[in-house]
């Protein structure tokens, strides 16, 4: 029987069908306030229509965008996390290349379009990860999600992936507000000068359950003791889904 698993990255952020391995590939992208209206229009009007195709013709098994909470300024590191989800790498390319959508587009509309999607945003970065479990409160999709970039040194992994998942998911399916829990590692590049290497996904179902699961502050017992041992927090994005596709 098919399982509900959830992938993010930044998201990356759905829930899925499939079985495991399942990998989410990451582009985080960074609009400016004067262009992202712009970039709303073609991610919704082009990009999910051609994600949408490569669902329904078995390429991929989702594809998510989410927005970060601040990103709308000019100083934002990004501004977006578009995350495509899929379970044959084989397939992660096949059926890109908006004319396979939109056939009746000529050379002339491709280009322009070409010119006026890169107009209006930037790639700062992509990356590839694999889920290495967690747990779905629910069979939604939640509306928040909360990326955890970490880096944890070499000799130190599979530590890190056994304290995680077998202390730190159960703290947050304790926690009331938390509607989901994932951890994901990163598996497109490695190194000593690599900034993160493992994402953790903290998910809730509105932005009140986010803060107010902030609110008490966490004991710092054995556990939180031996985990700061294995890895390092360096920064987290809050995000909010803005368009989910399966």
């Amino acid at each position: 029987m098919k399982r509900i698993i959830v992938l993010l990255s930044i998201f990356l952020g759905t829930v899925v069908y499939a079985q495991s391995p399942t990998y989410v590939d990451l582009d985080f992208i960074k609009s400016s306030p004067e262009t992202m209206q712009d970039y709303d229009n073609i991610l919704k009007d082009k990009w999910a229509k051609l994600a949408q195709q490569r669902i329904d013709s078995g390429y991929i098994i989702g594809w998510d965008v989410w927005k970060v909470v601040g990103g709308a300024t000019k100083d934002a590191h990004h501004s977006y996390v578009i995350a495509t989800v899929y379970s044959d790498i084989s397939k992660r390319l096949k059926g890109a290349g908006i004319k396979r959508v939109f056939p009746e587009m000529t050379e002339m509309d491709v280009e322009i379009f070409g010119k006026k999607n890169s107009r209006s945003r930037t790639i700062i970065s992509t990356a590839t990860n694999v889920s290495l479990g967690g747990y779905l409160k629910n069979d939604t999709i939640p509306n928040i999600a909360v990326l955890n970039f970490m880096k944890v040194p070499f000799g130190k992994a599979s530590a890190y992936e056994r304290m995680e998942l077998s202390w730190f998911k159960k703290v947050h399916q304790d926690n009331p507000k938390s509607a989901g829990w994932f951890l994901h590692k990163r598996i497109d590049r490695y190194g000593e000068d690599l900034y993160w290497n493992y994402m953790t996904v903290d998910l809730y179902d509105n932005y009140r359950d986010y803060l107010e699961g902030n609110v008490p502050t966490p004991v710092a017992n054995k556990q939180f003791k031996e985990i700061n041992k294995l890895r390092t927090h360096k920064v987290n994005d809050v995000m909010w889904k803005f368009i989910s596709l399966r």
